[in-house]
């Protein structure tokens, strides 16, 4: 067991010792193309047609937010795989070493910004060309750590692991942890339409978030709505202060299009992520 190895296991034993350990509920995901849905309990992540909501039941509000621009982070399946790039699209490592079925890609980078050269390492499987193991080093001291267990061929031929575990550091400790399991996965399979839609129940509101606006409500109808992008085809009237703006209505996708969606994107997923964290955690233990 290696140095890096060593104090995550260490760190694991503490955390786990002092009961410090945050289990996160089940989450599912849905891809197809570049519209993606995620589900947890009560609360939804839906990206489509160029926007982001975040359908909130707790407080019965659906929020809309410019792309990447919402307040909470959307997990996706690079949580477990996240694909090189190939030498024609820019991807040339400095260093490239076999070990049996093995096969280390090393690249150095160095950024605007950043106290010295990033060191990233890639440990593929030789045979399904998934990557095993990721590590990035800063001034040749490890900042973060990923390796990934349980590679499994789903129907299709799709070949995805199972379990991965994150581990950061932070001036040479272990500043946190992640554990994601996948329990269960459908690749290339049709998904119903009304995965993507932003469905709007009876009473709930509608509020925007995009550009300067910072909560106006749209006004909508009390009842339920199947689809809230339906609503807001119109310009919205400026309220002072808030600046709300245009939503476009959704947009029509043709079947071939969407065909080719289907093929290239990726059913139901469902996980479920532990994690420590040092700094959070310090925070409510004191």
């Amino acid at each position: 067991m290696g140095r890096d190895a060593s104090l995550a296991a260490e760190f694991l034993k503490e955390v786990v010792s002092e009961g410090r350990v945050v289990v996160a509920p089940l989450r599912h995901i849905h891809e197809q193309g570049s519209e993606r849905r995620h589900e947890m309990d009560r609360y939804s992540h839906i990206h489509v047609d160029g926007f982001s909501f975040i359908s909130d039941g707790d407080n019965q509000q659906i929020h809309v937010f410019d792309p990447g621009h919402s307040r909470s982070e959307t997990p996706n399946l690079r949580i477990f795989r996240v694909p090189l790039n190939s030498r024609a699209q820019g991807y040339l490592p400095s260093r490239a070493e076999r070990e049996g079925n093995l096969v280390r890609l090393t690249t150095v980078t160095k950024l605007e910004g950043l106290p010295g050269p990033l060191t990233s390492t890639n440990t593929v499987d030789w045979a399904s060309g998934v990557p095993v193991r990721r590590e990035q080093l800063m001034n040749q001291e490890t900042i973060q750590e990923s390796d990934y267990s349980g590679i499994t061929t789903f129907a299709g031929g799709i070949t995805f692991p199972q379990c991965a575990i994150t581990t950061r550091y932070q001036g040479g400790h272990v500043a946190s942890m992640e554990l994601a399991l996948l329990e269960s996965a459908r690749f290339n399979e049709p998904i119903p339409e009304a995965t993507f839609l932003v469905a709007k129940p009876e009473s709930w509101q509608v509020l925007d978030f995009r550009g300067t606006a910072d909560g106006a409500s749209f006004p909508v109808p009390s009842e339920a709505v199947a689809d809230v992008r339906t609503l807001i085809h119109e310009p919205i009237q400026e309220t002072v202060g808030l600046g709300a703006s245009l939503l476009p209505a959704a947009k029509s996708t043709s079947p071939w299009k969407r065909v080719l969606l289907i093929l290239n994107g990726i059913a139901l997923v469902g996980f479920g992520i532990w994690m420590w964290k040092r700094t959070s955690l310090k925070d409510s233990k004191d």
